[in-house]
């Protein structure tokens, strides 16, 4: 199985595509959740992570934690996940494939967390 299907199986839940994310308002908590968890890994491995990216994280992952009811061991849990699926997807790319991703998934991540910084909500 190609790491990019594995992603695809750990974060994106069941009818959402890639190209054609589901709105946030569309999703459990759980699944923004690990959304986030996700593109943090990404902002990180393409080292796009600086402080209002951060800043958006933390707000968006206390904001889904307060209203979210999501217990800790699930927390962890979506963590770990959401860190494999960028793991594998890291190595899967190459090179080159990385470069991409960073512009791509990198630069949307980056938008997510910085919108929710700038006016606390996602676009």
């Amino acid at each position: 199985m190609a790491a990019g299907v594995v992603t695809a199986a750990l974060l994106v839940p069941a009818g959402m595509v890639r190209a054609g994310m589901a709105r946030a308002d569309d999703l459990a908590p759980a699944e923004i959740l690990s959304r986030a968890y996700y593109d943090l890994a990404v902002a990180q491995y393409c080292g796009l992570a600086d402080r209002p990216v951060l800043m958006g994280y933390v707000l968006l992952r206390h904001d889904l934690l307060a209203r979210g009811n999501i217990r800790p061991a699930e927390t962890f849990e979506l963590a770990r996940k959401a860190d494999l699926a960028a793991d594998l997807e890291y190595f899967d790319r190459g090179l080159s494939g990385q470069r991409n991703w960073c512009a791509t998934e990198g630069a949307e991540a980056v938008d997510r967390f910085v919108s929710y910084f700038r006016y606390r909500h996602l676009p």
